[in-house]
Parts: structure tokens; C-alpha cells; sequence
């Protein structure tokens, strides 16, 4: 396990914030699927982020069937959150299975990727390195039991993608589809 120094600037605090955001997200679907205005919660909206040129919607990176066929979950046509973050949820909601999210940060103002992969890392704390890709890339696990999660960053140009998978069977199976979830989104950024 690598833990990386934590230097405070923004491209730091904006990993932290969606890391943080991420399991919030996700949490519902995992939990039996009950949405926040079926719990008596009313729901909020978050204004969709203007993302700079060049850099892929998450919600075009991945089709409902190609995360279909990596996970074996029958998933929902994704929804854009407002957050450069799109999910995948299960049909049927109540079923313990894989959930997948899909996330881009861009680099902001010339950054260099390995720099920002770097900070992503420290906004997780404690992660394994991953040389499945040609650039930096990395894995951390949190959470019990069906809510599980991996967290992949594969850090290339223009972005970090961030593929989070929640449940499944076992940290490998999770790391597994968050992997080939990563190298089928790669070539679309």
C-alpha cells in the first residue's frame, strides 16, 4: 500500500469532494434501491458542471450492455448526476449487485497527469498501484458488506476516470470490473 503527501490545492480538494461524494451516491441503490423522495426526503438538484473542451461525457463512456456483460447486472440506461459522475444501476433494485459509477476530472490550468493522479491518490489515503495501464493508475477498497466498494482512478490525458463499483462478491471481482470497465471507456475519452 502507497500513501501519498497531501498537498492543499484545488485540484486536491476537488478529488477529495467527488471521492467523498461517490459513496453518498451509491449508497441508496446499494441499500435496497429506495430513492430519496420514496424515503419522505425531498430531492435536490445539483447544477450540471460545464466541463472544458475536449473532455468525454461519463454517461458516453460506457453502454448500458457493456457494463451489463462485465458485471452480469441487468443495469438502468445511466443518469448524469450534475458532478461529471454517471451510474449504472441495477434493475432490480433490491438485488444484491455490482453498481457502477463512472466519474472524469479534468485537469485544470496546464496540471500534468501524473501530478494529479497523485493528489487523487492522497484524497484516498491509502491505495495499491495498478500497472495494467500504460499511464498511473489505482485501486482502494472501503466499506462492509454489500456495500463493498472499489474505487479505480486510471489517470491518462484529459482527465482521471474514476470507476467505483459497489457490491459483488469479493474485492477481486470488484477490482476486475472496475478494470475492464476502465479499458473500455480509455480509448473514448
Amino acid at each position: 500500500m502507497l500513501t501519498f503527501p497531501q498537498p492543499p490545492d484545488r485540484a486536491l480538494r476537488r478529488a477529495a469532494l467527488l471521492l467523498s461524494v461517490l459513496p453518498l451516491l451509491l449508497a441508496p441503490a446499494a441499500c435496497g434501491g429506495e430513492a430519496a423522495e420514496d424515503a419522505g426526503v425531498p430531492e435536490t438538484t445539483v447544477p450540471a458542471a460545464e466541463e472544458p473542451p475536449g473532455v468525454a461525457d461519463p454517461c458516453e463512456l460506457l453502454s448500458a450492455e457493456e457494463v451489463r456483460e462485465v458485471t452480469g447486472v441487468e443495469v438502468l440506461v445511466p443518469e448524469a448526476t450534475g458532478v461529471s459522475i454517471c451510474q449504472w444501476q441495477p434493475v432490480d433494485a433490491v438485488e444484491r449487485a455490482m453498481l457502477v459509477n463512472v466519474a472524469l476530472l479534468p485537469y485544470e490550468g496546464g496540471a500534468e497527469p501524473d501530478a494529479v493522479c497523485a493528489q487523487t491518490a492522497a484524497a484516498v489515503g491509502e491505495v495499491d498501484e495498478l500497472d495494467r495501464f500504460a499511464v498511473p493508475a489505482f485501486t482502494s477498497t472501503s466499506g462492509e458488506g454489500s456495500l463493498r466498494t472499489v474505487q479505480l482512478a486510471v489517470c491518462p490525458d484529459p482527465a482521471v476516470l474514476i470507476v467505483t463499483v459497489v457490491g459483488g462478491e469479493d474485492d477481486g471481482a470488484r477490482v476486475e470490473a472496475a478494470v475492464a470497465l476502465a479499458e473500455l471507456a480509455l480509448p473514448r475519452l
